[in-house]
């Protein structure tokens, strides 16, 4: 998936909506979702918590954040993740109902087969 198809997921799985207690919304310049209107992104967020760091600790890097809203940005992130692996589902399930080599794509790029069927 292409960088555009992962923000279409994020925009799918509500990004703009508020969540209870903290916001995952999309970002003012329409980047990427950020938490509450603040310029923290979900991705940050979820990456700093991957690499080891507690609630606790992010909280006391940013000062904006509330413990709520790192439950909100790792909720937010697994949901836009569920979506994706949704549509890709969707996606391969269309596939594998084309008939012909005509309706054939390829699972990993999207192309069509070459002339030899490849």
């Amino acid at each position: 998936m292409t960088e555009d198809d992962d923000l279409e997921v994020l925009r799918a799985t509500g990004a703009g909506r508020e969540c209870d207690g903290g916001a995952c919304s999309q970002a003012a310049d329409g980047s990427a979702p950020c938490i509450r209107g603040l310029r923290v992104p979900v991705a940050s967020v979820v990456a700093t918590v991957a690499d080891g760091m507690t609630a606790d600790e992010l909280v006391a890097a940013y000062p904006d954040l509330e413990r709520e809203d790192v439950a909100d940005a790792l909720h937010y992130a697994a949901d836009a993740l569920r979506e994706r692996a949704r549509r890709r589902s969707l996606t391969s399930s269309r596939a594998r109902a084309t008939s012909g080599a005509a309706g054939r794509r390829c699972t990993r790029c999207g192309r069509q087969p070459g002339p030899r069927g490849r």
